[in-house]
C-alpha cells in the first residue's frame, strides 16, 4: 500500500496578488495551486479545471465572492467543490448572507498559517470521502444503467427518486423528465391509478418477505401503453423503517403481444376444419388439433401425441409416399399431394395431404378429408362419359336427319312440285299444296334444327371484319320477294360502312330476325332497321308495327321450340334459339322490347366494333 500523500488543487481567488501570492505560498508544498484574480476567471478555471478546493475572496471588483460562491453551488457540475470564503468583513450579516449562498468555511484575513491548513485539510478529507460516494454512487448508477431491466425507486409519496437509463428508454423520456414526479399521476393509466395506489400502499404498509410480482400498463411520452412485469421490494432505513419502494420492471408489451397472437393462433388451429398436425424429427405427433383427431378416427388429440404417423397410413400407402413423394418433400421444403389415410377402425379414406419441412428437422402437415369430393368426381368423370355418348347419338342423329330424312324428303317435295305443274284438277291442287307445304315446313325444321344443334355444340368461333351494312343490304335483297308479297315497306337509311369483329354466322342473325318481322309484323305496313353506335360495340334494332308480344312472353322468345302462336302464322320456333346462341358466341348482347313510338315488337343484338375501324 502507498504512503504517498496525494496532492489536491486548489483554486486561490483574490483581487489583490500580494494576498495570492502569500496563499500560494502557504499551500505549493503539499498541494497543486491554481490562481484567480477576480470573479469571472473564478467561474471559468472551476468549470474547466475542477479544483479539489476554493479559497475565495469576497470583495472584488468584477463580481464579489457571494455571487461567485452562489453561481458554483447551483451548479450540479460544481455544487460539490468545498469552497472557504476568505474576509476581512466580521458582520455578522455578512457570514450569514455567505451561508446562505453554500460556503462551507471561513477564514478571516490577515490569514494564519495553521488554521488555513487545519481548514484546508479538514475539508480535502470531506471532500475525498464525498468523491469516493459519488464514485460508489455513479458506479452504481452505471451498473443500473447497462441492466437490461427498468430501475425505478419511489419514495413513500410515490415520487420518483431514481430511474436508470433503460426506465427512460423504455418511457420515451429524460432522467430529468421523470425524476420528482409523482409516478402514478404521470406514468400510470388512469383507469389503474386506483389499483396501482393501494399495491404501493401495501407494500409500504405490510411489505411481503417475498418478491411481489405484478403486471401492469406504464405511459410512455407517446401516450402509448407499455407492460411491465414488476419486481417490488420496499426500501428500509438502518431503524428498519420503510422509506420507500425498488422495483425492477421488465417490458413484456411485445411479449404479451406475442403470447396473445400464439393464444390466436391456437385458437385458431384447435378450431379449424383441416387437421393440422406438427411431428418432430422422429416423425411422432408432438400437437394435433381436434379436427385432425377426429378426422382419423379419434375422440381425443391426446391419442395420437407420441405416435409415429405410421398409424394414420396403411403401409402401402407410406410405401409410396417414402418412395415418391419423401424425396420431392426433402429436396423443396414443401409437398402437396393426395393420398389415402388409414383412421383408428382400419378404414381408409381419401385425403389432400401439405406437408412444411421445419428448421428444427420436424413437419407441419394439414390434412383435408376429400372423400365427399372423390366422389363427386367420379359421378362427374361418370357424367361427362354419359354425355359424351349422348353427343355422339346426337351427332348420329343429326346425321340421320340431315342424309337420311333431309334427301328423301327434298325428293318428295320435287315431285310434288312437276305433279303440282301437270294437275289441273283444283281439289287436287289445294291438296297438292298442302303436302308440299308440310314438306317445305319439315325441311325446314330439320335444317334449323341442325343448324342450332351445331351451334351448341361450338365453344369458340374465329373473327374477322365484316360490314354489317353489306350483311343488312343483303338480308333485305334475299326477302325482297316476300316484303313485295305482304306489302311492306323496309326502311334503312344507314350508308355505313359499320365494321364489326364477327364470324359470317352473324350474318344468320339479321336473316332470322328480318325473317320473324316478315312473320310477326306485316300487319304494321313498315320495318325500321338502325344500327346504332354503343361505344365499343354495334347495336342492330329491327322494329315492327305488328301486333307486339306480351310481357308474358317475352322472356320464353329465345328458347327452343317455343314458338308464338299469332293468328294462322306457323313456325318451328328455332329461329330465335339460333339468334341468341350466335349472339352469344361473340360475345353480344341480344333482346325483345316493345315498339317504343306504336305497337308492335323491337329486336336487337349488340357486336363488338373492329378495331381500328370504329365507323
Amino acid at each position: 500500500m502507498s504512503n504517498v500523500k496525494p496532492r489536491f488543487t486548489i483554486l486561490v481567488v483574490d483581487d489583490e496578488p500580494v494576498n495570492v501570492e502569500l496563499l500560494e505560498a502557504y499551500l505549493h508544498s503539499e498541494h497543486e495551486v491554481i490562481t484567480a484574480f477576480n470573479g469571472f476567471e473564478a467561474l471559468e478555471s472551476a468549470r474547466n479545471k475542477k479544483p479539489d478546493l476554493i479559497l475565495l475572496d469576497i470583495m472584488m471588483p468584477d463580481i464579489n465572492g457571494f455571487e461567485v460562491c452562489k453561481i458554483l453551488k447551483s451548479s450540479k457540475d460544481t455544487a460539490h467543490i468545498p469552497i472557504i470564503m476568505v474576509t476581512a468583513l466580521s458582520n455578522r450579516d455578512d457570514r450569514a448572507r455567505a451561508i446562505e449562498v453554500g460556503t462551507d468555511d471561513f477564514l478571516s484575513k490577515p490569514v494564519d498559517r495553521l488554521s488555513l491548513k487545519t481548514r484546508v485539510n479538514s475539508l480535502l478529507r470531506l471532500k475525498a470521502l464525498q468523491d469516493e460516494i459519488l464514485r460508489e454512487r455513479d458506479q452504481a448508477q452505471n451498473y443500473l444503467d447497462v441492466a437490461g431491466v427498468m430501475f425505478l425507486v419511489l419514495d413513500n409519496e410515490k415520487h420518483v427518486k431514481l430511474i436508470n437509463k433503460k426506465g427512460c428508454e423504455i418511457l420515451g423520456y429524460s432522467e430529468d423528465e421523470v425524476v420528482g414526479k409523482n409516478w402514478v399521476d404521470h406514468f400510470i393509466p388512469v383507469y389503474l391509478r386506483d389499483e396501482v395506489n393501494k399495491l404501493h400502499s401495501d407494500l409500504i404498509i405490510s411489505p411481503p418477505l417475498a418478491n411481489n410480482l405484478v403486471e401492469n400498463p406504464c405511459l410512455t411520452s407517446q401516450g402509448t401503453e407499455k407492460i411491465i412485469r414488476w419486481n417490488n421490494v420496499a426500501i428500509r432505513d438502518t431503524a428498519g423503517n420503510v422509506i420507500g419502494t425498488l422495483s425492477s420492471g421488465e417490458d413484456i408489451t411485445d411479449a404479451k403481444k406475442a403470447e396473445s397472437l400464439i393464444n390466436i393462433q391456437k385458437i385458431a388451429m384447435d378450431a379449424a376444419t383441416d387437421g393440422l398436425s406438427i411431428l418432430n424429427e422422429k416423425r411422432e405427433f408432438v400437437y394435433t388439433n381436434e379436427a385432425h383427431a377426429r378426422m382419423y378416427g379419434y375422440d381425443s388429440p391426446s391419442e395420437l401425441l407420441g405416435k409415429t404417423w405410421d398409424i394414420v397410413y396403411d403401409p402401402v400407402d407410406l410405401e409410396i409416399f417414402r418412395t415418391q413423394y419423401l424425396p420431392e418433400l426433402l429436396k423443396k421444403g414443401k409437398w402437396t399431394g393426395e393420398s389415402k389415410g388409414r383412421k383408428k377402425d382400419g378404414t381408409l379414406f381419401f385425403q389432400e395431404v401439405s406437408l412444411t419441412l421445419l428448421d428444427n428437422g420436424g413437419t407441419v402437415s394439414i390434412v383435408r378429408d376429400i372423400t365427399s369430393r372423390k366422389e363427386a368426381e367420379n359421378r362427374l368423370q361418370e357424367y361427362a362419359r354419359n354425355l359424351k355418348r349422348s353427343n355422339e347419338l346426337k351427332d348420329l342423329f343429326i346425321d340421320i336427319m340431315s342424309h337420311d330424312i333431309l334427301n328423301p324428303a327434298g325428293v318428295a317435295r320435287g315431285f310434288t312440285e312437276i305433279l303440282q305443274s301437270a294437275e289441273t284438277d283444283q281439289v287436287k291442287l289445294h291438296k297438292l299444296g298442302i303436302i308440299e307445304e308440310s314438306i317445305s315446313k319439315i325441311l325446314d325444321t330439320i335444317t334449323s334444327a341442325a343448324n342450332l344443334a351445331r351451334l351448341e355444340s361450338v365453344e369458340e368461333i374465329e373473327f374477322i371484319d365484316l360490314d354489317l351494312n353489306s350483311m343488312i343490304l343483303e338480308a333485305i335483297d334475299a326477302y325482297k320477294y316476300e316484303i313485295l308479297a305482304v306489302g311492306l315497306k323496309i326502311e334503312y337509311k344507314d350508308t355505313g360502312p359499320h365494321y364489326a369483329r364477327a364470324n359470317p354466322m352473324i350474318s344468320g342473325v339479321i336473316t332470322n330476325l328480318l325473317a320473324n318481322a316478315l312473320k310477326y309484323g306485316s300487319k304494321g305496313g313498315k320495318i325500321l332497321i338502325r344500327v346504332h353506335d354503343s361505344n365499343d360495340e354495334w347495336k342492330v334494332i329491327l322494329t315492327d308495327f305488328g301486333d307486339g308480344i306480351s310481357d308474358a312472353d317475352k322472356p320464353s322468345v329465345f328458347q327452343r321450340f317455343k314458338r308464338l302462336n299469332v293468328g294462322d302464322i306457323q313456325g318451328h320456333g328455332l329461329g330465335l334459339a339460333i339468334v341468341k346462341r350466335t349472339v352469344d358466341l361473340h360475345g353480344g348482347r341480344v333482346g325483345v322490347e316493345d315498339n317504343p313510338d306504336a305497337t308492335g315488337t323491337q329486336f336487337w343484338f349488340t357486336v363488338k366494333k373492329s378495331v381500328g375501324n370504329p365507323s
